[in-house]
């Protein structure tokens, strides 16, 4: 009867380190496999893309270290509860910077305006130099210094009114056109 017990707890055991092994290797391969996915997806968003995987990539090793360690028989409710609550405080802490992040985003997919447009926003009108994450770059503005630039928080892009005045590609398909 003892050994019987002995055998079944040790086949137990054993059961549960194949679980941790192979919870440990399928969340590895999925580390090194999706961010080969979403770059598929994504080539021509590099900025999203980066995010996107690098924020997959942490998600993943936390899901994978929670199920090993709740295979080791560790109460991981704790731990995910408190997850939740540094997540909220981080949330709440960085609402400005996550609002621009998620606005440059939607600027990015939905590509209202582009590098090399001329838009108006809130009584200025200039080029766009660069499109960030965070920061949309304006420079060439009427009124200013030749060598000034303005940034502006892509949130603040995403809520007001933006009149774009001239496109880039009608411009070179103008110049093209003349050109012939």
């Amino acid at each position: 009867m003892k050994q019987e017990i002995l055998n079944y707890l040790i086949w137990l055991w054993a059961f549960d380190i194949i679980k941790v092994i192979t919870t440990i290797l399928i969340t590895w391969l999925s580390t090194k496999y999706v961010p080969i996915i979403v770059g598929k997806y994504l080539k021509k968003y590099p900025q999203i893309r980066r995010i996107i995987q690098k924020t997959g990539v942490t998600v993943i090793w936390i899901l994978g270290i929670l199920v090993t360690l709740s295979y080791m028989g560790i109460d991981v409710s704790s731990i995910i509860t408190s997850l939740g609550l540094v997540g909220f405080a981080i949330g709440f802490a960085l609402k400005d910077t996550v609002s621009n992040l998620i606005s440059g985003i939607m600027i990015m997919l939905y590509a209202p305006f582009s590098r090399g447009d001329i838009i108006e926003f809130s009584g200025y009108e200039g080029e766009i130099q660069w499109i960030d994450m965070k920061y949309t770059t304006m420079c060439n503005v009427k009124g200013m210094e030749e060598d000034d630039i303005i940034l502006i928080p892509n949130q603040s892009l995403f809520q007001k009114t933006i009149i774009v005045k001239e496109k880039y590609k009608q411009i070179e398909a103008k110049v093209q056109e003349s050109k012939n």
